[in-house]
């Protein structure tokens, strides 16, 4: 259970500026920083006309002012120091001694964190701005772009929160929500924690009591981390259109309540009064079992996947393996595991842990839980593997295969399925090198100038290779989303290479020819379909 965080967490943004003649401060109560945008007319006028973010930007950020107090570094004067970004810029060196003061800081809180994260990585990349992003937008930037991606790879969860309240005789309270998980999640806390800067763990709603402290109070990272990491999930779910459908399918659960309303607007945290303890602790022991194996091991138990022969396009198979945690390069199939003698098996054992084969189950039982397809292998007193279909293979390649790799399993998979060796099918441009007869003679300047005509045709092709009508109509026609194309594996997606085969029987036809320039513009086109 949970004492702090019972809230929907603000993310602020602030602008400092450069110094100027704002006087001494007085020590008696908190001052307001005296080297930042506090109106609300300048931080709207810096969103719109320093960040160029357009009014449907703004509408959805729906920023508004807000205080907050930061504890901050000041020099002996009671005067804050600059950031180590302002400073660069005004040739400021920080002083030998300071002491920690907390400011009143004006900035606005932002509805939507991601998408103005989303859109200060493209200004400071592409823009030039005139400003300088500090220590700590630079930190939220990157950590949101890994959180984004996890969103986009589906890597969250429902969950339920309980919350003790400090209040005496208060009950405990189960809210729904949504999370992040998986080891990778879990990891990334760890690192970005550790590279987290002060600031972001030294500003507080409430005003406190001693303001000028000699060691400021600075909230945990990794709850900080969390906190935001489940509160952006939460407002993306539940944001998200939900079927009627789908609630039918739910009944009476409560991840009706985790999913938002069904016109796909965003609710704040609900509290199911019918949930109790006893169902926090039966979804907790089984969050605990999806984030998998918490001791120490000397092994990582990996999975790797067989293509099926041209002979038989069912005969797959998917093996287990085991990878030394200290050496990743020591790896041994359970096959080959199981026939090892006594003496040898001791020898691996120096690498793999003591206790490895009850670890082994252990790793197996969790990794069954997220592909039940798992199961089968385990009928096995010795497990090593289990045949695939081709259906239960693709399932594997295109669902099971980064939920696994997520949880922590090691993944090996054909060569043909990774972005580098994946092939595609498309259309390619190629142009015949001959002049149009009217347009060999060019008026323009150069060897060869982008007015010029072109002959030009377009060509299908399979992994950069050129195919037949007739090869390519035989892919189109394949009921299956994996085939095999000239000895080697590859994905199709059957209604998009229709579409495509129309294209170029269309363009055959008509043997137009186009200027250089139409030339080129035609084959980016045809190289994004």
């Amino acid at each position: 259970m949970e004492a702090g965080f019972e809230n929907q967490g603000q993310f602020i943004f602030w602008v400092e500026r450069q110094a100027g003649n704002s006087g001494k401060s007085r020590k008696a109560k908190i001052a307001k920083h005296p080297d930042h945008l506090a109106k609300v007319s300048e931080l709207s006028g810096f969103l719109s006309t320093e960040l160029s973010l357009t009014k449907v930007i703004l509408n959805q950020l729906a920023p508004s002012l807000i205080t907050v107090y930061i504890t901050l570094p000041c020099d002996n004067e009671q005067q804050p120091l600059p950031s180590p970004e302002m400073a660069q810029l005004t040739g400021q060196y920080p002083p030998d001694n300071y002491h920690w003061r907390t400011w009143e800081v004006s900035g606005l809180h932002i509805a939507q964190p991601l998408l103005f994260l989303r859109e200060l990585q493209f200004i400071s990349r592409f823009k030039s701005p005139h400003f300088r992003p500090g220590s700590d937008l630079l930190f939220w930037i990157q950590y949101a772009q890994q959180l984004r991606n996890m969103i986009r790879q589906h890597q969250f969860i429902p969950v339920l929160k309980c919350y003790q309240s400090a209040r005496k005789g208060a009950k405990p309270k189960v809210y729904t929500g949504w999370s992040p998980a998986g080891q990778h999640y879990e990891q990334g806390l760890q690192a970005f924690a550790a590279a987290m800067p002060g600031i972001c763990t030294t500003t507080t709603h409430a005003q406190p009591e001693n303001t000028a402290p000699e060691h400021p109070e600075c909230l945990n990272p990794i709850d900080l981390l969390r906190h935001f990491s489940e509160q952006q999930t939460e407002q993306i779910v539940m944001a998200t259109p939900v079927t009627k459908q789908l609630l039918k399918q739910l009944g009476d659960s409560w991840l009706v309540d985790a999913l938002g309303d069904s016109h796909g607007h965003y609710k704040t945290r609900e509290r199911d009064d019918s949930l109790t303890i006893h169902d926090w602790q039966q979804w907790h022991h089984w969050q605990k079992g999806l984030s998998g194996p918490i001791q120490e091991q000397g092994f990582v138990l990996g999975l790797r996947l067989q293509p099926a022969t041209s002979a038989n396009e069912n005969d797959w198979w998917l093996h287990f393996f085991a990878q030394s945690a200290q050496d990743p390069s020591l790896k041994i199939d359970l096959a080959e595991w199981w026939a090892l003698s006594a003496a040898k098996q001791k020898q691996w054992l120096k690498q793999l842990g003591q206790q490895f084969e009850r670890h082994l189950l252990v790793n197996m039982g969790h990794a069954a839980r997220i592909c039940p397809l798992l199961w089968q292998g385990l009928e096995s007193t010795r497990p090593s593997g289990l045949p695939l279909d081709l259906a239960q293979a693709y399932e594997f390649l295109k669902n099971d295969a980064a939920v696994l790799e997520s949880a922590g399993f090691k993944i090996v998979l054909p060569g043909w399925w990774t972005p580098q060796g994946r092939k595609r099918a498309r259309i390619r441009v190629k142009a015949s090198g001959k002049s149009a007869p009217s347009q060999e003679k060019n008026t323009g300047s150069g060897y060869f100038a982008l007015p010029s005509l072109v002959e030009y045709r377009y060509e299908l092709a399979v992994g950069g290779e050129p195919v037949t009508a007739q090869e390519w109509q035989e892919l189109v026609n394949a009921k299956s989303p994996l085939v095999q194309f000239r000895g080697e594996w590859m994905e199709l997606h059957s209604e998009q290479m229709a579409e495509l085969l129309a294209l170029w029987q269309q363009q055959e036809e008509a043997q137009v020819a186009l200027s250089v320039s139409d030339l080129i513009k035609q084959a980016a086109e045809a190289d994004a379909l």
